[in-house]
């Protein structure tokens, strides 16, 4: 291990002509040519957002051998998103390491041909035409929570239970299926729900262990000794399995296309049939990809959101009093667009809790960062939680600010939602009320997960 990390370090020593840490400054007081050598991913998220804190918003640091320049400042943010995937790209899947094609896991060509063709399908009509189905859900959601009523009372954690409710939206507005991951009225299930699930935790729990080993992007194949490690094998099983259940609904809704070819059949709303024109590995690729990368980061957003309105009863009292005044439950994305308030409450819990910390991008031809020389080769950090929580974005308190006093939204803010937050903590609340669902108040906040 120790001398392929020495290789890979002269291979960047090689490529890169300009000393970036007399350029840049930073940390310098690590190994010889291997540098900084973090201990898991949350490690490294801390360690660039404290070194940030001393070095500044442009600063060099080398990682594993690896030339780094992290960035958190944010017209140098934007200038990197901006100019992905000319100058920039996302390396953390160039070798495959996830074997699920798509917008998400794809660069170059390819992810401009996901991104041209997969696009429309988010337009507002498609979207406006998914917020019915959305409201169900919501509806089971309500009444599951109602079915833990004690004594007045309803205790709830809601990592048990909102990452059932956004399977279930997700199977309904991408494979226009419900397959009951809440099912408060107790109907009997098939094995296919079971499955569904399973090969989406699989796929999401092995491929997060997998993009850790993306510097040894061999040790993730599905072939031995690799796929002895458990956590590697999980990832290729589950999304083994997330390909032929997508294989068989999509052959299933082409041959109801094609029996309704003259005419008669009614579009569905859901994504797999606003998709069907793409190529079949990138139809069956995305549909994994919002299933997977959906879920998980959904659910905490909202927990997290939730948790927020408990510790802030003034403003959990402004966003019920909006809803009430609406006197009745959203069905359209006209009521949506009724609730303001309620969703500034939303964007400002993103923006202290973005599911992802930072984002990697590697150089792929020489530049500029803030007027000084960039090298092709070189590695760059995008500190999008630390420019989100700095004191000119609001700071790290949750509040209303501009964002929800003056009902608009806090400018120069980049919600960039591409990857997975690790130690999230789990917030249990306490929500009052047997006929309704009513005010929420923290009762146990408990340690990272």
């Amino acid at each position: 291990m120790a001398s392929v990390l020495a290789l890979k370090a002269l291979k960047f020593l090689q490529r890169t002509k300009v000393d970036l840490h007399a350029v840049f400054g930073g940390p310098n007081h690590f190994l010889p040519i291997l540098g900084f050598i973090p201990k898991s991913m949350d490690h490294f998220a801390r360690a660039l957002e404290i070194y940030a804190d001393t070095y500044g918003d442009v600063y060099h640091i080398k990682i594993t051998g690896m030339n780094v320049i992290v960035l958190s400042k944010p017209e140098l943010v934007r200038q990197v998103l901006d100019e992905r995937p000319k100058t920039f790209i996302r390396p953390f899947n160039k070798h495959k390491i996830i074997p699920v094609p798509g917008m998400f896991t794809t660069e170059g060509d390819a992810w401009k041909r996901n991104r041209r063709f997969g696009a429309p399908a988010f337009n507002d009509k498609n979207s406006a035409a998914m917020v019915p189905d959305m409201l169900r859900v919501s509806l089971k959601l309500v009444r599951q929570l109602k079915s833990l009523s004690q004594d007045g009372r309803i205790v709830w954690r809601p990592t048990e239970w909102l990452p059932l409710c956004t399977l279930d939206v997700l199977c309904v507005t991408t494979l226009g299926n419900d397959y009951n991951f809440l099912n408060p009225d107790g109907l009997r299930l098939g094995s296919r729900s079971g499955k569904v699930q399973r090969a989406i935790v699989d796929t999401l729990s092995g491929s997060g262990y997998a993009v850790q080993l993306s510097s040894f992007p061999w040790m993730t194949r599905d072939r031995f000794p690799w796929n002895l490690n458990p956590m590697i094998r999980k990832m290729h099983t589950g999304v083994k399995r997330l390909n032929r259940i997508c294989d068989e609904i999509i052959g299933s809704r082409r041959a109801e296309q094609q029996a309704a070819a003259g005419g008669g059949r009614v579009e569905r709303c859901d994504l797999l049939d606003k998709l069907l024109h793409l190529d079949p590995e990138d139809l069956r690729g995305n549909l994994i990809t919002f299933l997977v990368a959906g879920s998980d980061t959904t659910a905490m957003t909202t927990s997290w959101c939730l948790y927020y309105l408990s510790l802030n009863p003034h403003i959990q009292a402004k966003a019920r009093a909006e809803v009430d005044t609406l006197g009745h439950d959203p069905k359209t994305i006209a009521d949506l667009n009724q609730l303001p308030y309620v969703e500034c409450c939303i964007l400002e819990t993103l923006r202290l809790q973005s599911p992802s910390v930072f984002l990697l991008h590697e150089c792929v031809d020489d530049t500029l960062l803030d007027g000084k020389p960039v090298p092709a080769g070189t590695v760059v950090a995008v500190l999008q939680h630390q420019v989100m929580v700095s004191k000119s974005q609001g700071g790290t308190i949750y509040k209303e600010g501009v964002g929800m006093s003056g009902l608009s939204l806090r400018e120069g803010v980049g919600m960039s939602r591409l990857s997975f937050r690790e130690g999230v903590e789990v917030v249990e609340l306490w929500i009052v009320g047997t006929s309704e669902i009513g005010y929420i108040e923290v009762v146990e906040l408990l340690g990272p997960r």
